[in-house]
């Protein structure tokens, strides 16, 4: 892991990188970045490795800290569904579409691991 100041258009960003699992993460700004052979993809609300937007999916390996939607409830596009922290940074990870929250696959304090999905969000 590296810590680092990277300046973009005149914004300073305190940026983490990390290869993990053949790819490289870098977090900044409460955002996460994945980088591998077949090019970049963002996980900026956070389902990183799904190929589905309905699965949140663990960005890298840390503790639930939070759990902000309830089973079965109602979410919308960006909002959070659980927080996990990770190399001593918070992550929320958000909904990256509309539909109920259908599965909820970890508990606060739980460790999870790189790619373990931790809910599913069915849409309507």
């Amino acid at each position: 892991m590296r810590r680092f100041l990277l300046e973009v258009n005149g914004q300073t960003y305190k940026v983490v990188a990390e290869r993990l699992g053949g790819k490289l993460w870098l977090h900044y700004d409460g955002k996460t970045i994945v980088h591998s052979p077949e090019g970049p993809r963002r996980s900026g609300g956070h389902a990183a490795l799904s190929e589905s937007p309905g699965k949140i999916v663990a960005p890298m390996p840390g503790k639930i800290i939070k759990i902000h939607a309830q089973l079965n409830s109602k979410v919308e596009v960006g909002s959070p569904i659980v927080t996990m922290e990770a190399m001593k940074m918070e992550y929320r990870l958000s909904a990256e579409i509309t539909g109920v929250l259908a599965d909820l696959n970890c508990q606060e304090g739980e460790q999870v691991s790189l790619g373990q999905i931790l809910a599913e969000i069915k849409e309507e």
